[in-house]
């Protein structure tokens, strides 16, 4: 009989982040080298405002162009699709729409990309921070 074991790797902090009107990556990229099935994450909306929307770019190669995955209402219950595992917020609000003084919590299926990042943007200006733990099946 086959057992699959799950191996988590070292938890990373995404860097607390100004963030503004424009798309803006919160802390650096993550090399996962297609080496993580799935990527959790916890961001934190420290500042004032609320966050307008939420991406997450993927790279599949050192040299690729980086490309929109995740955005907006995939985030949300109604929106949700195969790539994401779960997804919720404290309040009513999701990653896309992150209230200040808030946090999301979700987990992406990323197997195969060479690297990811999170960007969020806002109507003013507002801190972004989160944390993160990649898992692999083996």
């Amino acid at each position: 009989m086959s057992e699959n074991l799950i191996e988590r790797q070292p938890t990373y902090a995404l860097a607390s982040t100004a963030v503004g009107t424009d798309f803006t990556t919160i802390g650096d990229e993550l090399i996962v080298n297609g080496d993580a099935d799935e990527v959790w994450f916890e961001i934190t909306n420290s500042g004032s405002a609320a966050l307008t929307d939420f991406r997450i770019q993927c790279l599949n190669h050192p040299d690729g162009t980086w490309f929109t995955y995740l955005t907006g209402t995939h985030f949300t219950a109604a929106g949700a699709n195969d790539n994401i595992a779960s997804s919720h917020g404290s309040g009513s609000n999701y990653a896309n729409t992150l209230g200040a003084a808030e946090i999301a919590n979700f987990n992406v299926f990323v197997r195969g990309v060479y690297a990811m990042r999170v960007q969020a943007k806002t109507g003013t200006s507002t801190t972004v921070s989160g944390y993160g733990c990649r898992k692999r099946v083996l």
